[in-house]
């Protein structure tokens, strides 16, 4: 992870979600910091150069990735949340209580529905947790934390 200064003294954070291997067929999934404590007005920019998403679903369950639709005959249709791969970004400030997702993002660049990254500031002291949509069963989870200063 790596920080540099925002704007009005604020701090932007990178925060690395999954991180492979010097062999490719190992990849962690991860955020990187899992846990984060920021300041309010401090934008976090998570990158994928894989195949992940970053999902805030505050006071709901989360999303699943994958849904099954019941067929009139035979066995449901599974199909992908569209929560989970498609960007839903109500403003670029997290209020605690909307939906935020960033979609599918990863690579190849440009090619998933969320590009590489997805920002958001936090303004609002508070403890924010979120997910990767796709590896949440592996223990892909992650908490912002919010500290007045």
């Amino acid at each position: 992870m790596r920080t540099e200064p925002g704007p009005n003294g604020s701090t932007i954070w990178h925060v690395p979600a999954g991180m492979g291997g010097s062999d490719p067929r190992i990849e962690i999934y991860d955020f990187f910091p899992k846990d984060l404590a920021v300041a309010p007005g401090d934008t976090v920019i998570w990158t994928s150069t894989l195949f992940h998403q970053v999902i805030f679903a505050p006071g709901q369950p989360a999303p699943e990735f994958i849904l099954p639709v019941e067929q009139a005959a035979g066995h449901p249709l599974l199909v992908i949340n569209p929560v989970v791969a498609f960007p839903s970004k109500p403003s670029g400030e997290y209020d605690g209580v909307s939906l935020y997702s960033s979609g599918l993002i990863g690579v190849p660049a440009g090619a998933l529905p969320g590009g590489t990254t997805f920002a958001l500031t936090f303004t609002e002291p508070g403890s924010y947790e979120y997910i990767c949509g796709t590896h949440r069963p592996l223990g892909m989870t992650g908490t912002i934390n919010v500290v007045a200063q």
